[in-house]
């Protein structure tokens, strides 16, 4: 019989205003894993970097499905995990949510599937619809052990990765069902501008989700939602490609009627195009790369030990380089934590989720 041990920490009455008041600025009074319940010690502050702790590479006793956080739809978390010992059946079990100890309400919101032989160690514990917002951060770390004497094991349940190059097939789209037509100009057009497949669907899923109609409050037009700003970097390109100047002044619900109705098409603005609208997002996207491949600009990202260069090419993207570049040379590491570029973290959060979680195979 498999046993799971947890902490239960009594608090005082003094303590609770207190500790509301801390929650409210950091987890809140509920984790994405559950209410907390302060008499049993959910939201203290972890104090497991006060043990003795050892990294688990490469999750060796713990996996996690889907491998990493899903940042745009609600997913079932299933976590497993192997006790160090086969001789072993206890393990302690202790989950940390952005530094504050969940261990209580994690327990408490997860169903617990059971070995089904005796010979299976392991413990498998599936919350269901586990929704991470992409508007936070979600630092989730668990701490395992089988016995006192033991060191902790720590492992982390991974944010999306999502790589600038990559040659990362497409295997799913979930939840959106795009013309296989979209996702072969997609195919074509990453591998011309050799962008990852993947991002560039990405991109596409939270700009338009893959509808071509699509007319942004910002007069962004098109599956990649091209502004009049960026289409300008564009043309300077493609200079054959026409656009209709009108729709730089019109109110977006105008736009939207006139290309509902039909009146203006891709005959008048190559954003209307399947193939030009994705490959004029490649386009600004490889304007972006050599933008911050400029020597200084360079230099200046060498000094972001921390940050994925597909992190500022995506927040360019969405909020403009120069704007992300003030924030970097303001803010260093913390650029992107900034609150007026709430936005534009939401927006990496989001197009990184669907980029690594498009290059899964859910078979």
């Amino acid at each position: 019989m498999t046993i799971i041990n947890m902490t239960v920490r009594h608090l005082q009455w003094p303590l609770w205003l207190l500790l509301a008041s801390q929650l409210l600025g950091c987890a809140g009074p509920s984790s994405p894993f559950g209410g907390l319940e302060f008499g049993f010690g959910d939201g203290l502050l972890a104090k497991f970097a006060e043990y003795s702790t050892k990294p688990n590479k490469d999750n060796e006793k713990i996996t996690f499905s889907p491998k990493r956080q899903m940042l745009h739809l609600p997913a079932d978390l299933e976590v497993e995990i192997l006790p160090n010992d086969s001789l072993n059946k206890n393990i302690e079990v202790h989950v940390v949510y952005n530094n504050r100890d969940i261990t209580h309400a994690f327990h408490k919101n997860s169903n617990i599937d059971k070995p089904t032989s005796p010979d299976d160690m392991s413990l498998k514990f599936i919350t269901n619809k586990l929704r991470l917002s992409p508007s936070r951060k979600h630092k989730i770390e668990f701490y395992t052990r089988t016995d006192k004497s033991s060191q902790f094991i720590q492992s982390t349940y991974l944010p999306p990765q999502c790589l600038w190059k990559n040659d990362q097939d497409i295997f799913n789209t979930i939840p959106f069902t795009p013309q296989q037509k979209i996702l072969e100009l997609i195919d074509a057009q990453a591998k011309k501008y050799d962008i990852n497949k993947t991002l560039l669907a990405g991109l596409i899923a939270q700009e338009s989700s893959f509808e071509l109609d699509t007319v942004s409050r910002s007069r962004a037009i098109g599956l990649t939602q091209v502004t009049p700003l960026a289409a300008q970097e564009i043309e300077k390109i493609h200079k054959s490609w026409q656009r209709y100047a009108p729709f730089d002044r019109q109110e977006p619900k105008k736009i939207s009627s006139l290309i509902s109705h039909k009146i203006v098409t891709e005959k008048q603005d190559w954003r209307l195009n399947l193939s030009r609208s994705i490959e004029g997002g490649a386009t600004y996207l490889q304007y972006l790369d050599r933008y911050w491949a400029n020597e200084d600009n360079a230099k200046l990202l060498s000094q972001l030990t921390a940050t994925d260069y597909s992190t500022v090419i995506l927040a360019s993207y969405n909020s403009g380089a120069a704007r992300v570049k003030k924030q970097i040379l303001d803010n260093q590491e913390k650029w992107i934590e900034q609150n007026n570029l709430k936005e534009a973290f939401r927006y990496v959060n989001k197009v990184s989720s669907y980029c690594y979680h498009f290059g899964e195979d859910k078979k």
